[in-house]
């Protein structure tokens, strides 16, 4: 060590250059690191809030969210499917050999199932459904969509909404067969 004196008389001890951090460094590091992870789940997290409520937001419009729900539930839980382009009818057969019907009908859709009960579903002008494939059984992947063309604004184009499902045909079958 290298001793030297100020002039008021006070001895100053110069070491060798340190090589190493010290603890507060290391803790101001980490603390930056916490700050920083911080800020980036905060906006992981409004981003994904954000995408939910866009999404909730367009089936509202589309006014689709209780038919997509109701037909996911009912193609899990059929045994087979046949879509008719023609009459725009979708019929399921469920695992106790009974149908549930969806038929569109002016302003809705309409499902009525083997025992004749029938469920209504708002249909804004212009939505269509379409099935892919036409036909399927047990273990198909089934294809839904449902879309209509939205009204757009002044000087804006129409945007083709549409939502779509791809379901498993018949994957809760087994549980609702007894």
């Amino acid at each position: 060590m290298l001793e030297a004196r100020l002039s008021s008389g006070h001895r100053v001890f110069r070491g060798a250059p340190r090589s190493g951090i010290s603890l507060i460094e290391t803790a101001a590091a980490m603390s930056a690191c916490v700050i920083l992870l911080g800020a980036t789940l905060t906006a992981l997290i409004a981003v994904q809030h954000a995408d939910r409520r866009h999404i909730g937001d367009r089936n509202s419009r589309l006014g689709t969210a209780p038919l997509t729900d109701r037909l996911r539930d009912d193609l899990h839980a059929c045994r087979s499917f046949a879509w008719n382009e023609s009459e725009r009818t979708l019929r399921l057969v469920t695992p106790t050999g009974g149908q549930i019907v969806f038929a569109r009908t002016p302003g809705r859709w309409l499902r009525t199932d083997s025992a004749g009960l029938e469920t209504t579903y708002r249909r804004p002008a212009g939505q269509q459904l379409r099935v892919e494939p036409a036909a399927g059984t047990s273990g198909d992947l089934a294809r839904v969509q449902l879309y209509a063309n939205q009204r757009a604004a002044a000087g804006e184009s129409a945007e083709r909404a549409s939502t779509e499902l791809v379901v498993e045909v018949g994957r809760d079958a087994r549980l609702l067969a007894k």
